[in-house]
């Protein structure tokens, strides 16, 4: 018999084989339902590479790449790229380690940053894992916290109240639970499982009432550093997760012997094939995820450098693919703060939390024009019978005698009536330009995305200086103002690249940036604070600004995942953008309903909404109170890099606008602002 007969049978039973390993789930003990296997007990052997329509070829293959391999993938967080073996290695360079923010550890002590606490972890795996949470407000117990309790069950502790919560099911696989079993040094998991809340035995302990969800990428020391949502209450009919770990003696490397239908990553486990290339880190070292001609499923993407990742790692503000295309389609492209992602799946309550909430507010859909909340923006006036801010300002209401250009080089009235002017019109160029009387329409304010890599180009008045904007404090609210500026609607990220990294074929890039600060409901940015030019070399970074095309769907209805806020135009952030002071909706709806706001960057009005500090004492009320521009508010201090010199013309500073019913006088002397954003250039003073 040859040996294409003898393998006839074999070859036949390999999908009765396949039916039976995809079916395993209905076998363990009653109430748990397992997901997701990543490796089983194996016999037999495979003595070639087997490649299909998505995994491949095999010279990739035999590569043996995994999540740490840098000729492949961007390295983690706390890593670097060694280039002699082309590896991440646990020793990052200090600017790659570059933010300034303060974290609590495990121990309730500060460090430096997120980078350098998980490089502590990374260097000595035998020891906890070091980060715990962003913030000062650092206690031993006040830091995250995770075990396996009764069943393989996962409860965590959660900081800022010391909150104890389960996992959700929804979300939760694979690379989730190798994140948990590494975390309780038990190697990796076997398979990521759901169970059925009310069938957890709650003999001698409480189980706590809600879930959160959350979601890892797999190559994370604890669950302190995936995505966590915002909790979740329980009821009998709830599913929470399970992470079925290997024990320490138990071998979950089986060598090089894997049954025909599975996959032996590098690390020697194995894995069914068609769990390779989905996006999901079966592996464990993610070997499974690195050779893929394309991805089996719409819930993974393709990066450019054959690797597969997580759609929900796409615009995360970290970049996984090795040239970052999953944060832009552009190639190059750190991103931040990501504002809008595509959804699915259901969330039928809204979800609140200690900063988000009431309900009752969150119910009323205010938004940035919803003069219950908040001062109507300058050019608009609050209409009583509707309490929406609308683009007719009575002649009170704009009544600075100041003159101003207009982008056609003519003369307004004033910046107020300029405003309304494109208010009133949106499908019209911005009209207003910049303050002065020097209005000829060759110097205007203009701005435009230059090359394939949505770079942002700004022409200023007074000698027409062409200039990129800076990263440094780049947000999504500034990128939603250039977006509508272009007619583009919003912007789906806010981004930077590196100045050196901009394709320079057929054009001549400005050697300079600007710092802008916008609030995000301006229609360009010409209406922003402007900074002086800073000089620009091979190191620096300059603001990217990736927008809706028109024909886009903005609105992905009334699906939003958990662990995301609905916006009242429909777009979906994620739950932890809310109440920061930093308009991620593009309507500001993110920010109108706040009982307290995240963090120290944001200030609190007295009516509930969350505005940037940048945006008290700059002359314009902006809360509902005026309570932004008392005088026991003070401005933010300029971008550390940027030189800005004392405004030449003061006097040209914005007056305050009056809020509704009863607005007051004009001020008579400016008020205190933001010299630190005050520009020498006819943007903001002649």
């Amino acid at each position: 018999m040859d040996i294409k007969t003898r393998m006839k049978p074999q070859m036949g039973a390999i999908p009765l084989l396949l039916l039976l390993i995809q079916n395993a789930h209905l076998l363990p003990s009653a109430g748990v339902v397992s997901s997701k296997p990543a490796v089983q007990p194996t016999s037999g052997s495979q003595s070639q590479i087997h490649t299909d329509r998505y995994l491949g070829p095999e010279d990739c293959l035999k590569q043996q790449y995994t999540q740490l391999s840098c000729a492949k993938v961007s390295c983690p967080l706390g890593h670097r790229c060694s280039e002699g073996t082309a590896m991440c290695t646990c020793d990052p360079k200090p600017d790659e380690c570059y933010a300034k923010e303060k974290v609590c550890t495990r121990d309730g002590k500060e460090s430096k940053n997120r980078c350098h606490a998980v490089a502590e972890t990374c260097k000595d795996k035998n020891k906890a894992p070091v980060f715990s949470h962003q913030g000062t407000n650092c206690r031993s117990n006040n830091a995250f916290q995770e075990s396996l309790i009764v069943k393989d069950v996962i409860e965590v502790q959660l900081p800022k109240g010391s909150t104890k919560a389960l996992v959700c099911q929804e979300g939760w696989n694979i690379a989730a639970a190798h994140v948990t079993c590494r975390k309780m040094f038990r190697t990796l998991a076997k398979t990521a499982a759901n169970r059925k809340y009310s069938d957890v035995p709650r003999k001698n302990i409480i189980l706590p009432d809600v879930c959160v969800p959350v979601f890892c990428k797999g190559h994370e020391y604890s669950l302190a550093e995936c995505h966590i949502g915002s909790p979740v209450k329980l009821n009998d009919k709830s599913h929470i997760a399970v992470a079925n770990c290997y024990s320490n003696s138990g071998n979950p490397h089986p060598g090089n012997k894997c049954d025909i239908g599975k996959f032996q990553c590098a690390n020697g486990k194995c894995v069914l094939h068609d769990k390779t290339c989905d996006g999901i880190n079966d592996c464990g070292d993610g070997s499974d995820e690195m050779c893929c001609k394309e991805c089996r499923n719409d819930k993974a993407f393709h990066c450019k450098s054959n690797v597969c990742i997580s759609q929900h790692a796409r615009n995360d503000g970290v970049p996984d693919c090795l040239d970052g295309d999953d944060e832009l389609p552009s190639a190059g492209v750190v991103i931040s703060k990501p504002a809008v992602q595509p959804t699915s799946g259901s969330q039928s309550q809204i979800h609140t939390d200690r900063y988000l909430g009431p309900e009752d507010c969150l119910k009323q859909q205010y938004t940035q024009l919803s003069c219950a909340k908040v001062s109507c923006p300058l050019g608009h006036r609050c209409s009583e019978g509707t309490a929406m801010c609308t683009c007719d300002p009575k002649p009170d209401e704009c009544y600075a005698k100041e003159k101003v250009c207009t982008r056609d080089g003519k003369e307004s009235k004033n910046r107020c009536h300029a405003v309304a002017e494109t208010c009133k019109d949106n499908n019209t160029i911005p009209v207003f330009s910049h303050l002065g009387t020097n209005c000829r329409s060759n110097n205007v304010f203009k701005e435009s995305l230059k090359t394939e890599k949505e770079v942002i180009e700004v022409q200023l008045p007074k000698d027409s200086t062409k200039a990129l904007v800076c990263h440094e404090g780049w947000n999504i609210a500034a990128a939603h103002v250039t977006c509508r500026g272009m007619f583009r609607t919003l912007a789906k990220t806010a981004a930077n690249m590196k100045y050196s990294d901009v394709p320079r074929k057929n054009i001549i890039l400005p050697d300079v940036c600007v710092p802008v600060f916008c609030k995000g409901h301006e229609y360009s940015l010409a209406e922003c604070h402007i900074g002086s030019p800073v000089k620009l070399n091979d190191k620096s970074h300059i603001a990217v600004a990736n927008c809706y095309s028109n024909s886009s769907n903005l609105h992905p209805g009334n699906k939003c995942d958990i662990g995301k806020f609905q916006c009242a135009n429909g777009k979906c952030v994620l739950h932890d953008k809310t109440c920061d002071g930093i308009n991620n909706c593009g309507d500001g709806s993110d920010e109108m309903c706040c009982k307290e706001c995240r963090n120290g960057k944001a200030f609190h009005c007295k009516s509930n909404v969350c505005i940037s500090q940048h945006a008290r004492n700059d002359g314009v009320l902006d809360c509902l109170d005026g309570d932004d521009e008392d005088s026991k508010a003070t401005a933010m201090p300029a971008p550390s890099h940027a030189p800005v010199p004392e405004p030449t013309n003061p006097q040209l500073q914005l007056p305050q606008r009056p809020r509704p019913p009863a607005p007051p006088a004009p001020p008579t002397s400016p008020p205190p602002g933001p010299s630190s954003w005050t520009t020498t250039w006819d943007l903001r003073s002649a």
